[in-house]
């Protein structure tokens, strides 16, 4: 499976997802590998993720970029523009894939994807989030600032309770989605600690993390876990304290007065 997230700072967007690719089933062996590719540079300021069938979702997304790459180099498009563009694309190519007598109805690959980067008006800004789903590849805007694809219950339910639209900095955004995939893959198996990450804003072009610095996302992110469970012991031995202590003595100066 597969947890990828989407999350939106007041000084950029961040992108960050799991390479695991598991297979096998309920009657067979799982097996799995850690190295797959689940985020992909759409402009220098959009992205994409992926999830569901990722040969699938590789193929359409690498023959999308190729069909694209001189009109997108020319002048670089919205974010609108590209989720539209690849509505069309992705939705004409399955119809092209799932069709005659060798498919039954329903019987295809499903693949979930968003993209985000920023709106084009003169200058880019309003970034936004936008998620599709096979095989209509219906656009449909995050209301939120943030999106989960894959297995998001963990992550949603941490965002939801913690994100704050347009409050956070680019790297505190890039901790939040790194903890949301640590936390799912502590609970589910099928998700990674190995992780992807890459972030964009206004002035700063799409970029990949390099290892060392996913490194030192992932260490973030569970000092921040340790840190909680700090919280949460501290509570308690103020409260043991409080419970445990007699009443109080009379001071040196009180015991003088009597």
């Amino acid at each position: 499976m597969t947890l990828v997230v989407g999350i939106i700072a007041k000084t950029g967007v961040a992108i960050a997802g799991d390479r695991r690719q598991t297979t096998g089933g309920q009657y067979s062996a799982t097996a799995s590998n850690d190295t797959v590719q689940k985020i992909f540079k759409i402009t220098d300021h959009c992205g994409m993720g992926i999830s569901g069938s990722g040969e699938i979702g590789v193929t359409l997304v690498e023959s999308f970029l190729q069909d694209k790459f001189k009109e997108y180099n020319k002048s670089e498009p919205s974010i609108l523009k590209v989720a539209d563009d690849f509505r069309q694309y992705a939705k004409n190519k399955y119809t092209e894939w799932y069709q005659g007598p060798f498919y039954e109805k329903g019987k295809i690959d499903y693949l979930h994807i968003f993209l985000a980067g920023y709106e084009k008006k003169g200058r880019f800004s309003d970034p936004k989030i936008i998620r599709m789903f096979s095989p209509n590849f219906e656009p449909r805007t995050s209301t939120t600032g943030f999106t989960s694809i894959g297995v998001p219950t963990f992550a949603n339910y941490i965002l939801n309770r913690i994100y704050l639209k347009n409050k956070f900095k680019l790297q505190e955004v890039v901790d939040m989605a790194v903890f949301c995939i640590l936390e799912t893959a502590s609970q589910d198996g099928s998700v990674s600690e190995e992780i992807q990450i890459a972030t964009f804003s206004i002035k700063q072009n799409f970029k990949f993390y390099n290892q060392s610095k996913v490194d030192e996302a992932k260490s973030r992110a569970r000092e921040h876990r340790i840190n909680l469970q700090r919280l949460f012991l501290l509570k308690r031995q103020q409260k043991e304290k409080s419970t445990t202590r007699g009443p109080k003595r009379p001071t040196q100066t009180a015991k003088k007065a009597t």
